[in-house]
Parts: C-alpha cells; structure tokens; sequence
C-alpha cells in the first residue's frame, strides 16, 4: 500500500515493523515528543538531551527510544518534504494502527510546526559552504600509436574568466584523455581538491550541466 506522506510510494520496511512502539504511548506523551523532536529539526538538534530523558522516564531502553525518535522525525520530515495535508496524513497514520488519538496528537504538532519545519528544511536543502575561490587545471593526456597513451601532459591553466568551450577546441583532437583537477577554498580557508580523469565529449556535457544547475539556482535566489 502506497502513503503520500513517503512521497506516494510504500512504506520502509523497518518503519512498518517498529511503527507499533508509537501505539505504546498514550496521546498526550506522544504529542510532547513530537513537539520536542519539531523544535530538535528546527533548533539544530539542541533539546537532544531532554528527549533522551523523556524518554528513559517512560521506561524505555536506549534502542527503543532510538526506534521511537526515528520514527517521529520520519514522519514529521517526510510530510513536510512532500506537503501533506493535515488530515491526509491522520488518515494515513490510522491505516498504519494508530489509535485516532495517537494519530490527531502527531497532527496537532504538524500543523503548529509546519512552517518552522518548511523553512529549517529549506535551508537544510539548499545549505552548503560558502565557496570564496574556484581553480581549475586540465591536463591533456597525448594518444600514441604505439604505446596508445605517453605520460606526456600539455598543461593547461585555465585561469578567472577563461571561456570553458576552449577546452572543446578542435585543435586538441588528438587528445584521448584528459586529467582534471578543481581546486575549491571554501569560507573555513582550507583548499579542498577534486580530480578525475574522463573523455572530451564528458567533460563537455559536466560543464554544460553545471551551467544549467547554476541558471537554475540563479532563478530560485530570485523568486
């Protein structure tokens, strides 16, 4: 059976094994750690610790309240991500066994939290260091009728405001392979570098791809 609230698709098999422990809460219990798992998503995970403690008050072992967590912050994630509706998702979670209490509890804090959520899973989505500089060098590896590949390279150091399609120039043919390496410093001030070794023709449609992912992102920044 297929739930909207897991993007219309079935239901991971270990929820569908461990959704039980939520049957074992009573309404007013399950509604408190919903909220403290909502405000957990949205806080960066600072009120951990008082969930572990709520939860070894209501005499549940370490795995069972790791199941429990999971279990909520599935569920609150998951609705947020594809933005079910209240009562979608209390019907759902009834067809999973849920008492109708238990299932208007989780709902409750949904609907209060939904856009906290939305936002803090926003950002989580679209989160990344800031990059301060971008370098880049190819290397063209020669073809040889003999050996098939020289370790000759013809270095190219392509700097700021080079044209990208000059790596595509028909004067490097000749050239079977080439070496890539992109040296990234990020806003911490440490170089992180990339290499990979790939075809022309590849390379070309990463670049072509990258561009259309920056238009991309362009546009959502502006709406």
């Amino acid at each position: 059976m297929k739930f909207k609230f897991c993007g219309n698709i079935d239901l991971p098999e270990w929820l569908i094994s461990e959704i039980t422990f939520l049957t074992k809460l009573s309404a007013i219990r399950l509604r408190m750690l919903c909220n403290n798992i909502s405000n957990f998503i949205v806080n960066n995970g600072k009120n951990y610790k008082d969930i572990q403690k709520s939860l070894d008050d209501m005499n549940f072992s370490e795995n069972e309240g790791k199941i429990i967590f999971s279990l909520i912050d599935f569920i609150l994630r998951n609705s947020i991500k594809f933005d079910i509706a209240e009562n979608i998702l209390n019907n759902e979670l009834q067809q999973l066994g849920l008492p109708q209490e238990n299932a208007d509890a989780i709902t409750k804090i949904y609907k209060s939290n939904k856009e906290n959520l939305k936002n803090k899973l926003k950002e989580e989505i679209f989160s990344f260091n800031q990059i301060k500089d971008v370098n880049y060098k190819i290397s063209y590896i020669l073809a040889d009728d003999i050996t098939d590949f020289k370790n000759n390279y013809i270095n190219k150091n392509l700097q700021e405001g080079q044209e990208t399609k000059a790596i595509l120039n028909s004067e490097y043919q000749q050239f079977n392979n080439i070496d890539c390496r992109i040296y990234l410093s990020i806003e911490d001030n440490k170089m992180n570098t990339t290499n990979f070794t790939t075809k022309k023709e590849v390379l070309g449609k990463l670049i072509n791809d990258l561009n259309k992912a920056s238009e991309m992102i362009k546009k959502l920044n502006e709406s």
